[in-house]
């Protein structure tokens, strides 16, 4: 990875944990405020993106579909895309 994204907080000078589990705790306590879903996903990515093929995985996420009807996406496009950022 040649850059560091922005909400990468463990990664850069001055932010860590705890600025990262304040502004995850914002986020709930506003979606909370406003009556909104929350969707959370946690990936500990250290060990499982040094073992697999990259470009195939990203391919198997984009053509599952859900079970209910074979054109819709299982991951929508908004994840597949954090997931490759994340990479």
């Amino acid at each position: 990875m040649t850059s560091t994204r922005r909400l990468q907080g463990g990664f850069q000078d001055g932010l860590g944990c705890i600025m990262t589990s304040f502004s995850l705790r914002e986020c709930l306590n506003y979606s909370r405020e406003h009556s909104s879903p929350v969707y959370m996903c946690f990936l500990d990515a250290r060990q499982a993106f040094a073992r697999v093929w990259h470009d195939g995985l990203f391919y198997k996420l984009s053509s599952l579909t859900s079970g209910d009807d074979a054109h819709t996406p299982a991951i929508d496009a908004n994840s597949l895309v954090a997931f490759r950022d994340m990479y």
